[in-house]
């Protein structure tokens, strides 16, 4: 058998500015997006969504240089300074069997990433239309990347 190469799959990169940010901080919605999103463009879950709300500055404090350093409220001040106005953030994601979804919001900054990788090919335009309209985003830069470009067709050891 001759080694064939198809890519693996498409990486689909949304950069989105001046979304609502009242979207953007609604765990409700983030995790109802989520666990819809899959279905919409023909992957499936593996499990439920996972969401998670929280201080930046915080848990960077904390998690980072809590075990390092005693005096760690001056790395919490710190880290606020360098990332003024990043600090409130949803974060969510979903494993799916084709791979997975996830995605990142600043609500001080109207942002939201997103990143939805697949091992098969799925409705692209679909995916930004929903993401678009659910989080109100006023402007979006679209990433496409085919990744696995040499990825076998067969397995090479059987």
């Amino acid at each position: 058998m001759t080694k064939e190469i198809k890519n693996f799959g498409p990486h689909l990169i949304i950069d989105g500015y001046g979304a609502d940010p009242k979207c953007l901080e609604d765990e409700k919605l983030m995790y109802s997006i989520l666990d819809e999103l899959p279905g919409l463009i023909g992957m499936h879950k593996i499990d439920k969504p996972k969401v998670y709300k929280f201080d930046q500055t915080e848990i960077a404090g904390a998690s980072i240089f809590g075990f390092c350093y005693p005096q760690k409220n001056i790395f919490q001040k710190f880290f606020a300074w360098l990332n003024k106005g990043l600090n409130f953030k949803v974060v969510g994601s979903v494993l799916i069997v084709e791979s997975h979804i996830s995605i990142h919001t600043y609500s001080k900054k109207d942002c939201i990433f997103i990143d939805i990788f697949s091992c098969k090919d799925f409705d692209i335009q679909k995916a930004i239309d929903f993401l678009g309209d659910k989080y109100k985003i006023e402007h979006m830069e679209i990433q496409l990347i085919k990744r696995g470009k040499k990825f076998p067709i067969y397995n090479l050891h059987e």
